[in-house]
């Protein structure tokens, strides 16, 4: 058995007790939440992990036709997914893993795009960061990235629901290893009173203290995105990842290569 393979069912079933839709926070906490799936988080590593599996439960649930999701990030069940939840058809979609779950695992996209997201310049990689978060629903984005800003790479507008806007500033870590606490702390200093909310993205990871850090009680909380959750925040908003006509995976070099060029 693969290791996400485990996934599969219950994160199917864990939309489905969402009322049919969730977003990837949702979901994962939903599956935190069940006995059976309920993860030991001894170190980072064990939460990327996880992370890692039910996101790779989510894409082959997507390519077997029973969920779907929309460019804000947002999945939910289809009509052949609703099917086997109300009949309880396990059996089903078990049988569509043993047949086709093996090619997926073999195509390491997110590595593959961490990869390149390394090699980039750092402006390039900011730029980067800023477009794919206008994919993703940000508007008015800025990007600062120049001495006197304090830590502060961008800054946007993040309109919630057509109905609340949010000023956000943002703070990306082109990094292999793992961000630490002190670097929470000092982008907090940064953006306060500056914005409403704050957001560290990285391609690389975050130490436990870290975490810790960034959802302290009485403190603003500071949004962590890792690499693995960018990647995947990437490829909801189809910015240079997206699923081809026959649901696999495709990256799209040229999309790539306008970040790569020198600037």
């Amino acid at each position: 058995m693969l290791k996400y393979e485990k996934f599969i069912v219950p994160t199917l079933y864990s939309i489905a007790q969402l009322g049919g839709s969730g977003t990837v926070r949702e979901i994962e906490q939903k599956l935190v939440n069940t006995d059976k799936m309920r993860p030991k988080f001894n170190d980072i590593d064990g939460l990327k992990n996880f992370q890692s599996d039910a996101a790779w439960a989510r894409t082959f649930l997507k390519r077997s036709g029973y969920i779907d999701n929309s460019k804000k990030g947002v999945w939910s069940i289809t009509e052949k997914g609703e099917i086997v939840t109300r009949k309880d058809g396990l059996e089903e979609i078990i049988a569509t893993a043993n047949t086709s779950i093996t090619s997926d695992r073999s195509l390491n996209w997110q590595g593959e795009i961490i990869t390149r997201l390394l090699k980039l310049k750092p402006a390039n990689f900011e730029h980067l960061c800023m477009r794919v978060l206008r994919e993703a629903g940000f508007e008015q984005i800025e990007v600062t990235g120049r001495s006197g800003d304090s830590g502060i790479d961008g800054k946007g507008i993040y309109l919630l629901a057509g109905l609340l806007s949010y000023r956000v500033s943002f703070q990306v870590k082109r990094y292999r290893g793992n961000v630490g606490s002190g670097a929470v702390r000092d982008f907090r200093g940064a953006m306060s009173g500056r914005s409403d909310k704050g957001m560290i993205i990285s391609t690389g990871g975050f130490t436990p203290s870290a975490i810790e850090e960034a959802t302290r009680d009485g403190v603003q909380t500071i949004d962590l995105i890792d690499g693995m959750k960018f990647t995947q925040i990437m490829l909801n908003a189809n910015s240079g990842i997206f699923y081809n006509s026959d649901g696999r995976i495709y990256i799209d070099n040229n999309w790539f290569k306008q970040y790569e060029r020198i600037k």
